[in-house]
């Protein structure tokens, strides 16, 4: 949101020497965060970092 608000007003933008991306960009960075997201709840759904380690990180 703040990031938002730097890219809007045109006086912060170049104080911080940013530049808006094309919607593209944006679309791409969100899937990545997406693909990540799901990983993550994957990854955390199947114990699969207490299976690596051989312990019991989660209390459930």
């Amino acid at each position: 949101m703040v990031y938002g608000l730097i890219l809007a007003v045109p006086f912060l933008r170049n104080f911080f020497e940013l530049y808006p991306l094309d919607l593209i960009h944006y679309l791409g960075i969100g899937l990545v965060a997406l693909i990540w997201a799901l990983v993550v709840r994957f990854t955390w759904r199947n114990r699969l970092l207490d299976r690596f380690l051989g312990v019991k990180i989660s209390p459930f």
